[in-house]
Formats: structure tokens, sequence, C-alpha cells
């Protein structure tokens, strides 16, 4: 499930921190599907970062490693890959009580 946040939704996060590649950002709103949630915010777009097999998202050995789960070998970014084996592969291990695997969510504003 992906949720869109739009410009007038940026006064309900509050600034957090960063890091080299990732803002994060704290929710400060009423909404109860985010309260106690933190946003992850890569701060520069990868262009043209393919590796050699061809996806975007995972190198050779790891097509080799999870090329069982369905969708993870296909997903077109990290941060899809990355959700999926949350949802796949630590859920079923750990349980939904221990991971929290995330909502991908698209944000349609700029930070300046």
């Amino acid at each position: 499930m992906a949720l869109v946040l739009q410009a007038k939704d940026t006064l309900e996060w509050a600034y957090r921190g960063e890091g080299f590649v990732n803002l994060v950002l704290a929710y400060c709103g009423k909404s109860p599907d985010f309260v106690g949630k933190v946003l992850r915010m890569r701060k520069v777009p990868k262009y043209g970062s393919e590796y050699e097999n061809g996806h975007s998202a995972l190198t050779m050995h790891e097509c080799l490693l999870w090329g069982e789960l369905e969708g993870l070998v296909s997903a077109p970014t990290g941060e899809i890959a990355e959700q999926l084996y949350l949802q796949q592969v630590m859920c079923p291990l750990l349980g939904s009580k221990h991971v929290d695997a995330g909502v991908i969510i698209i944000a349609l504003f700029v930070f300046l």
C-alpha cells in the first residue's frame, strides 16, 4: 500500500535528523495512522545506478540469494526491496509484534 503526501502535509512532520543520504522526519499531527511514526526520505534520487544484472535495487548476489521471494528481485527501488524483505523474511521470523515493515509513501513536495 502506498500513501501520497502533498505540500499541505508538511506541517504535520518535524525534522529529527539526517545522514549522508536520508532525512528523518517525525510525525507530529493527529492522524492515528501516523502517530509514533517516522519518515525516512532520500535526499537525492539515484540516477543511472544500475547493477550488472539489469535490476536497479539488488546486486547479482542478492538476486541469487533472494530470487525465490515474490517481487523482491523485480523491485524497482531499494526502498521497495527493503520493505518486501521486512514483510517476507523478518516478519515471519520475528513476528509482527517486533517488526513494522512500514508503508511506502510517495512525497509530492520538496524541502529547501
